[in-house]
């Protein structure tokens, strides 16, 4: 098992490894996010303002819903998102 850093979601411990559909997911033990392990480790630069950060783990989760199959959820911070990039247009 390879170093994994913090959830990127809540901060929490990362539960572990395997595999689906080629790709190596990472679980929450948490929050129970799930994500590929790639995406896991990867943090935005501290550059980045916090709106964007937001953003980016807005969509990260997104993603996760999406694997655990909890779509509807997903949808509706997809929603949100785009509302919100819309009104700074």
């Amino acid at each position: 098992m390879r170093d994994l850093k913090r959830c990127p979601f809540c901060g929490g411990k990362a539960r572990g490894e395997w595999r689906c559909e080629g790709l190596t997911i990472v679980c929450c033990d948490d929050c129970g996010a799930t994500c590929p392990v790639d995406a896991w480790n990867t943090r935005a630069p501290e550059q980045l303002d916090a709106e964007r950060q937001e953003v980016i783990r807005d969509l990260m989760r997104v993603h996760s819903l999406i694997l655990s199959g909890l779509c509807e959820e997903a949808i509706d911070i997809l929603i949100r998102v785009t509302k919100s990039i819309e009104v700074k247009r």
